[in-house]
């Protein structure tokens, strides 16, 4: 296997690590203190439960951006390198976004750990004609 592929699906499962502990804990953690605030809050039933699905929608999403990132760079067709880009760029904009609203705390690391392990890895990782399968 080339030492390339090799050293970006690392960083992809290193990426994934830590968007599957960021997704984690956003459910575990901060799920039951949602459905608390929700449920005690002046507001309708039905704003209170989209607020408490949102929450988990933003879990889920860190999870599939991770599955997607790890298909590609097991799988064996293109475009590699550019879906990895997107899925790295967008990880990028939640941890931004997160951090322009929230300043630092674990989850915005956590983010920015998955972003850029798998941005290095849409770098490092060969381009299409380069790969040897």
């Amino acid at each position: 296997m080339d030492s390339r592929r090799w050293i970006a699906q690392v960083l992809v499962i290193l990426g994934n690590l830590a968007l599957i502990a960021l997704a984690v804990g956003h459910a575990k953690n901060g799920y039951p203190e949602i459905s608390r605030i929700a449920a005690e809050a002046n507001t309708t039933p039905r704003v209170a439960a989209g607020l408490v699905v949102i929450w988990l929608i933003v879990s889920w999403h860190w999870v599939a951006f991770g599955i997607i990132a790890l298909a590609v760079s097991f799988g064996h067709r293109s475009p590699n390198r550019a879906v990895l880009s997107l899925c790295g760029l967008i990880l990028l904009i939640d941890g931004i976004g997160t951090l322009a609203k929230l300043g630092w705390f674990i989850g915005d690391e956590l983010a920015f750990l998955g972003a850029i392990a798998i941005l290095a890895a849409s770098v490092i990782f060969p381009a299409a004609g380069e790969q040897r399968l």
